[in-house]
């Protein structure tokens, strides 16, 4: 494959045709809706809030300390000494990170795209569409 690959696809059935059978092992997929790019919550939220993206890296890394501080889950230990998994359960409970979720699942990434759609629809009654990135891990 290229390095950029797009496929329209125009129904569920040929969605699930195109990432069942053009793709292996080696990629990991995001579903979301087609218009938004490739954003991090914190990408999203700083300027929705009016903070300049510059000072992410120091608002994330206060975020972080406080939540390693007041944290007292069982895994605490873990929590404090790894920041990866602090990100991870800090974007789990909702905080906005750098951190962007990917799927080895091409359905689990087609399921959020197309639920993202149909909550959109529900919510302004128009019609969304939807994307599923993939990416070539190697």
């Amino acid at each position: 494959m290229d390095k950029f690959y797009e496929s329209p696809v125009e129904n569920p059935l040929k969605l699930l045709d195109v990432l069942q059978y053009e793709f292996n092992n080696d990629w990991v997929y995001r579903g979301k809706l087609s218009r938004f790019p490739l954003q991090t919550s914190i990408e999203r939220a700083l300027p929705n809030a009016g903070i300049d993206l510059k000072e992410a890296v120091r608002i994330e890394r206060e975020m972080t300390r406080l939540f390693q501080r007041l944290y007292w889950g069982d895994d605490r230990e873990v929590v404090r000494s790894d920041t990866l998994y602090c990100l991870s359960l800090m974007q789990h409970h909702g905080a906005p990170t750098r951190l962007l979720d990917w799927t080895y699942s091409p359905f689990v990434a087609a399921y959020f795209a197309m639920e993202s759609a149909h909550d959109h629809r529900l919510e302004y009654g128009e019609h969304e569409s939807c994307s599923v990135w993939c990416l070539n891990q190697r």
